[in-house]
């Protein structure tokens, strides 16, 4: 189930990206 702690990781990656 690491699948979705990589998801999670990913998607906060991505947020931030479009944030700044």
């Amino acid at each position: 189930i690491y699948s979705r702690l990589l998801l999670s990781i990913r998607t906060e990656l991505v947020r931030q990206s479009f944030l700044t």
